[in-house]
């Protein structure tokens, strides 16, 4: 039975679709079926949206690998390289370092994610040009930079058509 209310929603045109004038139709597909004037696809589709960008899906290879596996080593040594810069544990080698070495990294965190911070910029624009969750794109792309904007780019389109 649920398989025939689903072919039977496919089938029928979604609420969106229908006149606004129309009221009297649309009261009777919801009499019909409760859920007439949802759009499942959409959600379905947004979600899955969300997720794909999260996994950065539909990329380009990034000097010749998945830049899904780029974006997860650069968020594991961004952890690791935070770890080790403010932690402080005397018993534990990686958080164990000189204040010298500890300086470094924190330098190098910094100049790093000033220029993630420019990247970010130039993803805010991308993503609005693209039609794409703006706020999403610029967390990713200041976390994790590059790979991020590569993944903006060569993953969607622009409205019209072109990369």
């Amino acid at each position: 039975e649920l398989q025939l209310r689903t072919e039977a929603r496919a089938a029928a045109p979604a609420a969106s679709a229908r006149p606004k004038r129309d009221a009297a139709a649309l009261r009777a597909a919801l009499d019909a079926d409760p859920n007439a004037d949802v759009d499942y696809a959409a959600r379905e589709k947004t979600n899955d949206a969300l997720v794909s960008i999260g996994l950065g899906e539909g990329a380009d290879k990034f000097f010749g690998l998945d830049s899904a596996y780029i974006q997860l080593g650069h968020s594991l040594l961004v952890l690791v390289i935070l770890l080790a810069a403010f932690g402080s544990d005397p018993n534990f080698p990686l958080t164990n370092l000189p204040p010298e070495y500890r300086g470094f990294l924190k330098q190098g965190l910094a100049t790093t994610y000033a220029i993630n911070t420019l990247v970010a910029g130039a993803a805010f624009f991308e993503a609005r040009d693209r039609g794409q969750p703006v706020a999403l794109w610029v967390i990713k792309s200041w976390f994790i930079g590059g790979v991020a904007f590569n993944q903006l780019v060569t993953s969607t389109r622009k409205p019209g058509g072109r990369r």
